[in-house]
């Protein structure tokens, strides 16, 4: 074999010119097509769907506008539920067995997921960010970024009615999905158009006009409006039912008519926000006799309609707010 190999081109025979020939025919394709299978490999790899699960419909909002093509997103607080005393279903458990991924809240904010995901290796606790400008409802302590130190369970969790705390959120769920960093390049893009430092100043100082010349009270059913009153400059006046979780009662009511009365004598109208879907009949008819006063619904949860983006649900809910202090 060394002796036929040795031989210089020009003394070979027609036969072994044919036979090396072949030769080299057969193990070069080999080489391309192993070449091509690992390419294959990794490019399966990086495109395989993924089952990305949230917690509430605002932060699948977020993630639906930079979404990879094939990857399914879906929410697991349903229309019409609320994240503060869901419970999960047997087949709530097993979405969340199936999912890639699980952006949540917490364990201080959505306790019925935390047995779930004790085990879950990949999650996003979105309380817990670093690059998120968190509100304290207790007002006792601020959020330190450089610290990392919080009054836990204190925290406002309604963070994505803060267009730029959307934007931290659409990074870091970006980053936990394993996309590249330019995925939220898109929506970076669309805050900007939707949220820029002269539309804000524009939004307080026309609102602070209104304000003096209407003499509105903000009142909200439940403080859960913050980030959203921050985005154009306001605050509310009052707390109907500071505790989530307890019922509307009468010492609720006596504080309630208290400040009523209270507007009513400083000539205020009283704007009184309430949660979409929240049966307000009863209070409706109880305040029936009331001058002055005007209901606005918020959308927490993005459940009251199919919104199209993050940024038309934004835009909504922050135009109804300005709605107290228009005539």
């Amino acid at each position: 074999m060394r002796a036929f190999f040795s031989l210089s081109p020009s003394v070979l025979s027609k036969a072994q010119k044919i036979i090396l020939f072949i030769g080299l025919s057969l193990c070069l394709p080999a080489k391309g097509l192993l070449a091509d299978a690992n390419t294959e490999s990794l490019q399966n790899n990086k495109t395989t769907p993924q089952k990305i699960l949230v917690s509430v419909k605002p932060l699948a909002l977020i993630f639906e506008s930079f979404k990879r093509e094939g990857d399914v997103v879906e929410v697991l607080v349903h229309d019409g539920a609320s994240n503060h005393d869901f419970r999960l279903k047997p087949s709530d458990i097993k979405k969340i067995a199936k999912a890639d991924l699980v952006i949540w809240s917490g364990a201080e904010y959505e306790p019925y997921l935390e047995k779930s995901l004790a085990k879950k290796n990949r999650q996003l606790n979105i309380m817990a960010l670093d690059t998120i400008d968190y509100i304290d409802l207790t007002n006792k302590e601020k959020h330190d970024h450089e610290k990392k130190t919080h009054r836990h369970g204190s925290l406002d969790v309604h963070v994505w009615f803060d267009s730029g705390n959307a934007v931290a959120l659409a990074k870091a769920m970006a980053k936990a999905a394993l996309y590249p960093e330019y995925s939220t390049a898109v929506f970076e893009q669309d805050f900007r158009k939707n949220h820029t430092a002269t539309v804000t100043q524009t939004d307080a100082q026309t609102l602070g006009n209104n304000l003096a010349s209407t003499k509105a009270s903000i009142i909200v059913y439940h403080d859960a409006y913050r980030y959203l009153e921050r985005e154009i400059g306001l605050k509310h006046n009052f707390v109907i039912n500071p505790d989530h979780q307890l019922s509307f009662g009468l010492k609720h009511w006596q504080a309630f008519m208290q400040q009523l009365e209270s507007d009513l004598e400083t000539n205020k109208r009283s704007c009184i926000i309430t949660q979409a879907g929240f049966d307000k009949s009863a209070l409706a008819a109880r305040l029936a006799n009331q001058k002055n006063i005007r209901f606005v619904e918020i959308d927490a949860l993005a459940a009251d309609k199919n919104y199209p983006d993050y940024f038309s649900f934004w835009r909504e809910n922050k135009n109804k707010l300005k709605s107290c202090f228009l005539e």
